[in-house]
Order: structure tokens, then sequence, then C-alpha cells
């Protein structure tokens, strides 16, 4: 496989109208691969998921994602690590084989997730709580009749793969199938996709914790502790004299319950973000990020709108994370699951933050007259302006001294 990039075939599944009801993910070597080639199962299912990690709609924003898995995939929990909506968990029946596997599809089920399994596995189609296990059954064309005689009493959708003839077609749809797929309507396109090195994978997730609605301290702890790096960088910043705090913190699990989320949540961003830019720009644009986040934030609190301060601190901090990433927005922030206001700056240049941004890049180009123009239009002052700009640059600073 290319070092630089993963490639990554999909093939659409119709519905019975020839809509597109989604597409199943294949593992590529090369992007002049017609097939799949031979692949440890672990590690096909892995680049596969890397790439919903990087690119998780691949062109069918609206439609289901079929992914398959492999046992072990499916024991650690990865899939859940995923976060990816409309996922159908496609399961080879080959590895339904004991009672973890049954519990680990049952607690995926509960969790809303829809599992779809060929005809190995039909003699296992109850879960763990003896509720019907799996949506769709998947029967090559080949298989048809046998599949239909197992699938009669399960309640599930029959998808027919690999049809190659609009005979073929007709006669599965005429025999019960609601879903079709194969060379007839689309042979497997593949495309290539730049992955995020394991360090900014296990970087985004942290991100995906911070921004999510709940503060669930327990797994911020747990995912940091996973991250010995990381780790050990929060720890020194935590004991600095930014900090000032009377004692010294000796564990994450401190840093978390003394600090708090909230004021944790903005050092963990910067961290974070500083973490994953590639080399060449990490200084330049994380420094530069640093700033614009902690300008916004003042911004906000000097003009009494707290309430906003926390929004334009992590707008300001995500918003040169394009540059730093070498991916665009869509890509980096589809799973993170940002604050409304925040996403539809960055991803649209719209809603009401939208000026604020603005604000920061005029600060940043120094084009003074719209500069102006924009601060009293959000009701600052130049002489506003410039006070907030010099805090930034002094607390970016003692921030980056203190990571050294």
């Amino acid at each position: 496989m290319s070092e630089e990039y993963l490639y990554i075939a999909r093939q659409p599944i119709f519905d019975c109208a020839g809509k597109v009801w989604g597409c199943r993910l294949l593992y590529r070597e090369n992007e002049l691969a017609g097939k799949a080639s031979y692949l440890d199962g672990e590690e096909a299912t892995l680049r596969v998921a890397a790439s919903l990690l990087v690119s998780p709609d691949h062109g069918y924003s609206h439609s289901y994602t079929v992914l398959s898995v492999s046992r072990d995939f499916l024991l650690q929990g990865m899939v859940q690590g995923l976060g990816v909506e409309k996922l159908v968990v496609s399961i080879p029946g080959g590895i339904i084989k004991d009672a973890p596997v049954i519990e680990a599809l049952t607690e995926l089920k509960r969790q809303g997730c829809m599992l779809s399994v060929d005809i190995l596995g039909l003699q296992w189609c109850q879960g763990a709580d003896e509720e019907p296990l799996f949506d769709v059954v998947e029967v090559p064309w080949s298989e048809l009749s046998l599949g239909l005689e197992r699938t009669g009493c399960l309640g599930a959708q029959l998808l027919v793969k690999r049809i190659e003839t609009h005979e073929q077609a007709d006669r599965a749809i005429q025999a019960g199938a609601q879903l079709l797929q194969g060379f007839f309507f689309e042979k497997p396109r593949t495309f290539q996709v730049r992955p995020l090195s394991s360090t900014s994978l296990s970087r985004l997730r942290i991100l995906q914790i911070l921004e999510a609605h709940s503060e669930d301290l327990d797994q911020l702890t747990e995912a940091v502790e996973s991250d010995v790096s990381l780790a050990l960088r929060l720890l020194k910043l935590i004991n600095s004299a930014s900090f000032a705090l009377s004692r010294r913190i000796e564990s994450v699990h401190q840093a978390v319950v003394l600090v708090g989320w909230n004021k944790l949540r903005n050092w963990l961003r910067l961290i974070v973000i500083t973490d994953m830019a590639p080399s060449r720009a990490t200084n330049e644009l994380a420094y530069a990020s640093a700033v614009r986040a902690k300008f916004l934030e003042l911004a906000a609190i000097y003009t009494d709108r707290d309430e906003l301060s926390d929004k334009l601190y992590m707008l300001g901090l995500f918003s040169l994370l394009e540059a730093m990433l070498e991916k665009s927005f869509t890509d980096i922030f589809r799973e993170l699951k940002l604050d409304e206001d925040v996403s539809s700056a960055l991803l649209e240049g719209a809603g009401p933050l939208k000026s604020w941004l603005s604000l920061a890049r005029l600060m940043d180009t120094g084009a003074w007259l719209a500069l102006d123009a924009l601060a009293a239009e959000l009701g600052l002052s130049m002489k506003m302006i410039s006070r907030c700009r010099i805090e930034a640059f002094d607390w970016a600073k003692e921030f980056f001294q203190s990571m050294r």
C-alpha cells in the first residue's frame, strides 16, 4: 500500500426503486486494483475504518455505509469509536462462533447500529437478549434460493449481491429482495484518502470527547492516560506557573478533577491541535491559532458577552486547522460534532459567529480599514482590539514557553 494514501473502493447498493440505499466500502491495494488483494482481515478492516475517520461520507451523505468487520475489530469495541451515522456493520458468518461475539453484536444493536450478515451466520439469528439480531441478510445471486429459504422468518431485508444482468435484477426483485448490488448497476470505484497518523487519530478522538455535550470526566481521563506523550505534556503544563496551583499534580485524574472541565478543556484543545500539526507548520500555525483563540475570547469577555467566550475561543483555535492538517474542514469536523454556530462559521462562512471569524482573519492580514469597520459593527473599539491582541500574544507566548 502507498505510504501516502489509503485506497478504498465503494460500490452503491440500490433499493427496488433504483435509489441509492447505501454504499459498501472495500479495501484496495492501489488505485489501479480492480479487486481486493489478499490481506489479513484485521488489517483490511482497520484500513477501511481509517478512511471513515478521515472522510466518512465518501459521496453518499444521506445513505447507509456498509463496513465489513473482523472478529477482533468487533470484540475490541472499535466500531463504537467510528462514530459514523447510518452505519451498517456487515458480519462474516464465519466469525460468529461463540457468546462474546453474540454479546458484542447485541450491544451494537442496543446502541442503534444496523447489523448485516451472510448466509453462514443465519443460525445465529437472535441476540443475547433473544431479540432478532440482524437487519439485513446478504446473499449472492448464485445462492438466492437458499437465501430465501433461510430468511423468510427473520423479518430482515434481503440484499442480493453480485447481480450482473437485467434479468438477474428482475428475478431478485420478484423473489422478494429489497436491496440489490452488483456490476450490473455499478462497478466499485476506487478513490484515495490521505490518512491521518495514528497520533492524529488518537488526538481527534480526544477532541470528540471534549466537544461532546456531556462532561464525561472518566472518559476524558482514560483517553488522555492512554496517550503517554499527551499525558506528560498536560501534567507539565498544569504544574507550570500558568495554573499557579497550591500543590503539585501527580496524575491525569487529579488534573481533571482539580482543574475543572471548562478550563482544562480549553488547554487540552490547544495542546491536541498543536500536536496534530505537521512539524513544518507547528510553530507558526499553532501559535497563530492560539493567538486567535485568546483574542476572540478576550473580545467577548471585555464586551460583557461572556456567554460567547467559549464558542469564540473554539472558533479561533480551530480556524487554521484546515491548513495545519492539509485537509478540508468538512473532513476534519464531520465527526467532532462541534457547536452548531462554530461549525456554520468554519464550514459555511455563515451563522452568528461569521463576523467574529472575519475579525480574526482581518487582524492577521493587517487590513486596518476593514478591521475598523467590522469592529464597529461588533461593538468593539480599535483600542479594545489592540488590548485584546496584545494580551493574546502574551498569553500564547507564555503557553508555548511552558510547553518546552
